[in-house]
């Protein structure tokens, strides 16, 4: 269960124009660009989401992604063909691909799934793959839930009133206020 404080969402708000506008430029420049050779969107979006893969993997992920930023994304089906492209069950990466396509999806992130109580499963596990899948539908749940409690209307609205140009989703509001708190 999600708890995050007026306090906290007033705070946290204050602070995130610099990453706001680095993923607004993302978002703008994702579908005007070829991002499977593009470099520079590459470097924008390695910076932003702290991508430090080799360039096979950089490659086979970037051409996934321009593969892909066209359809309706689904999450497992992305997270599969990932895993056979590189042999890693990248959930975290692969959520930042399908929430770059369709910003109404949430991304799977360590602080966020921290602050969720939510954990994936180790390397190993028997139907790690399924296990994960279960845990993003976790995750947009609890979210969506979330967003329609009083204090999740309440980042919407204070989201809305400290940065009105910004159109993006409630789901990646509430994920950038979720980012921030590092308990």
């Amino acid at each position: 269960m999600i708890c995050i404080e007026k306090e906290q969402i007033e705070e946290i708000i204050s602070k995130i124009k610099k990453p706001l506008e680095q993923y607004l430029w993302i978002q703008k420049e994702i579908f005007k660009r070829d991002v499977s050779t593009d470099r520079e969107f590459q470097k924008k979006f390695n910076g932003f989401y702290r991508v430090r893969r080799n360039s096979d993997w950089q490659k086979d992920f970037y051409q996934l992604m321009e593969l892909n930023k066209n359809k309706n994304v689904i999450f497992g089906d992305v997270l599969d063909d990932m895993y056979k492209r590189t042999e890693r069950m990248e959930a975290s990466f692969v959520s930042k691909l399908v929430a770059t396509i369709n910003p109404s999806m949430p991304i799977i992130d360590k602080i966020v799934f921290h602050n969720l109580g939510l954990v994936l499963p180790s390397t190993g596990i028997k139907n790690r793959n399924s296990i994960i899948k279960e845990k993003y539908q976790v995750l947009i749940s609890e979210l969506s839930g979330f967003l329609k409690t009083e204090n999740g209307k309440y980042l919407v609205e204070q989201f809305c009133v400290g940065y009105p140009e910004a159109k993006i989703s409630k789901i990646k509001m509430l994920d950038f206020i979720l980012w921030q708190l590092r308990n």
